[in-house]
């Protein structure tokens, strides 16, 4: 299964400070197949437990919570121990993944860490750095950061998420927000093509 746009919310500035508990009418209006994702960055790491999971103890009683990403500032070079004992403290019932900034984290033993805990590896991609593209959980997250993708990118990427499907992950695909429509119609070729499917239920 392919999130997209259309059936995955993603809350880009899920701060813990001054956050309200969601309310059950989000989930009880949802389409099948709709989920909320959320990203937690920077200073948050940290200081959202328990605070943020009781923020969306609503998505999970409604079977709705998508992945939670953790984005780490990208002047914080490889720290295993630190990242071990984040890993610790995390529900093993909660999706996980973590976006490296640093190449300093690219290493076959942060992998095999995240592996571990079945935390997955955002693989994102910007014009300066591509995180390699390897499995680490159950699911497949992407960041497509690049303002615009070729042809011949395109096609390699509906492969690759081809390829996770065949293997029975779920794929959760993001491409960059732009005042330009690129990025929303990348997503919905991007489903058509991967999944067959024309798009998702509104």
């Amino acid at each position: 299964m392919v999130k997209t746009p259309y059936q995955n919310v993603k809350s880009f500035r899920s701060k813990i400070r001054k956050r309200r508990p969601p309310t059950s009418r989000p989930t009880e209006r949802s389409s099948p197949g709709w989920s909320s994702a959320h990203r937690i960055f920077r200073g948050d790491e940290h200081d959202f437990t328990p605070r943020f999971l009781a923020t969306i103890e609503p998505l999970v009683a409604a079977g709705k919570l998508g992945p939670v990403l953790f984005q780490l500032p990208p002047n914080l070079k490889m720290d295993a121990t630190l990242l071990q004992g984040f890993l610790a403290i995390l529900p093993r019932s909660l999706p996980a993944a973590f976006e490296f900034r640093h190449a300093s984290w690219f290493a076959d033993s942060i992998w095999e860490l995240l592996r571990s805990h079945q935390r997955a590896v955002c693989i994102a991609e910007t014009e300066t750095m591509t995180t390699p593209d390897v499995v680490t959980a159950s699911f497949a997250y992407y960041r497509f950061l690049k303002p615009t993708y070729t042809g011949d990118e395109r096609r390699s990427m509906v492969t690759r998420i081809a390829e996770h499907i065949a293997a029975g992950r779920d794929v959760f695909a993001y491409f960059k927000h732009e005042e330009t429509p690129e990025g929303a119609l990348y997503a919905v070729d991007l489903l058509r093509e991967a999944t067959g499917a024309e798009r998702a239920p509104a």
